[in-house]
């Protein structure tokens, strides 16, 4: 059975979250061959605090002092990432519809991302009812 590549789902992270959506939505939002949907990592730093470390059971203890460590943070596949975090209907310039998204983090943060990220006015609107970006539509801003 063929699948539509473009109706795969793909994961973005971006700081401070990730962004679920499928990939056919990706390339209109972002662009045919945008840098964006190339897997990357996005730069991570975690504080390690001081604590005593065992190297063989039964050896002797050393401590182990406080440090910074840098990592990439990649998309997985546990718990799918975004795709446990929350719901947003997206939409952009040419999305003909809101699109539904899933995303972490904080929704100001996903905002910040697609306003430097796409070329596109792009706007979500939260399961709460928030919504951020530019607005599409028929919109009522009273008169």
């Amino acid at each position: 059975m063929a699948v539509d590549p473009n109706a795969r789902q793909i994961i973005l992270n971006f700081a401070g979250g990730s962004l679920r959506m499928p990939v056919g939505n990706a390339k209109d939002l972002f662009g045919e061959n945008y840098d964006l949907l190339k897997p990357n990592g996005v730069p991570y730093n975690k504080r390690i605090k001081s604590h005593k470390r065992t190297r063989v059971i039964g050896g002797p203890v050393s401590d182990v002092s406080e440090h910074d460590r840098d990592y990439m943070k990649w998309p997985t596949s546990q718990s799918n990432n975004a795709g446990a975090g929350n719901v947003a209907m997206m939409y952009w310039e040419g999305s003909g519809n809101p699109w539904q998204v899933r995303y972490t983090g904080a929704s100001a943060d996903l905002a910040t991302f697609l306003a430097t990220s796409s070329p596109k006015p792009v706007g979500f609107t939260t399961s709460r009812g928030t919504a951020y970006g530019v607005l599409l539509g028929d919109v009522n801003l009273g008169d």
